[in-house]
């Protein structure tokens, strides 16, 4: 199996008599960087989760790896919008989201405001970058987004990943913790970095910055910030590769 991008899918015969074949893809598309001071250090079990003060997770020079684990919560957290941003424009279409309403909406509520009269083609297009960076995890790449839309859904997901880490996931995902474990797991802070470009589409949630998405706006144009109006959320960013299209 080839993805768009002719990426090998994982191959399934290594999961032969593995109990949950689900867990172990992560481990096997994401292999963990051999590293001594967390391979080797003599600490308690829970340091791999960061503990503070432990010198098994105090190096700095410790790989930044897209783990096993981080990869699964992140992949749990894109498959949480992608279903119900689909519900929301199965449900909705083209109607605009409004304060004053008992309107049941499941995601694109999350969304700044400005997004909110967007149309239901506009709305596709976003389920459709949400299941980009899905793929980018299934196919075992990093999912680095590649324009705003993509960056806003990371920034979502990667919100949902953390809550769920931290409330929840033994009960809701007991199997999370059959995959390997590294000092990074569940640094989101990090990962956050690593992945994003940077955190100027957060502007658009705060009713006094969310004007800087205009690329003509002074402050805009002074910090270099790009054009953020929904309009053009799906331009590719210029030092990254366009995606094929959607099949």
């Amino acid at each position: 199996m080839t993805d768009a991008y002719g990426s090998a899918g994982p191959d399934s015969t290594w999961i032969e008599g593995v109990l949950d074949p689900d867990m172990f893809r992560y481990a096997l598309l994401f292999p963990l960087t051999p590293h001594e001071c967390w391979i080797d250090a003599e600490c308690p079990e829970q340091c791999m989760r960061g503990l503070e003060g432990c010198s098994a997770c105090a190096c700095t020079d410790c790989p930044v790896d897209f783990t096993p684990r981080m990869a699964h919560l992140i992949d749990i957290g894109l498959a949480v919008i992608a279903d119900y941003a689909a519900a929301d424009l199965a449900q909705h279409g083209d109607r605009p989201i409004r304060e004053d309403t008992d309107e049941l909406w499941r995601f694109f509520d999350q969304l700044p405001k400005l997004t909110w009269g967007m149309n239901g083609a506009w709305r596709q297009r976003f389920v459709e970058s949400v299941r980009f960076l899905a793929d980018d995890v299934a196919y075992g790449r990093w999912p680095k987004p590649r324009n705003n839309a993509e960056e806003i859904a990371m920034h979502l997901a990667i919100d949902y990943a953390k809550s769920l880490s931290e409330d929840g996931l033994e009960e809701v995902w007991p199997e999370h913790e059959q995959l390997p474990r590294a000092p990074g797991d569940y640094d989101f802070e990090v990962f956050m970095t690593v992945l994003l470009q940077d955190t100027d589409i957060l502007f658009l949630y705060d009713d006094e910055t969310e004007a800087f998405a205009d690329p003509a706006h002074p402050t805009n144009r002074a910090m270099a910030i790009g054009d953020l109006r929904p309009v053009s959320w799906f331009d590719y960013f210029a030092n990254v590769e366009p995606r094929p299209p959607a099949s």
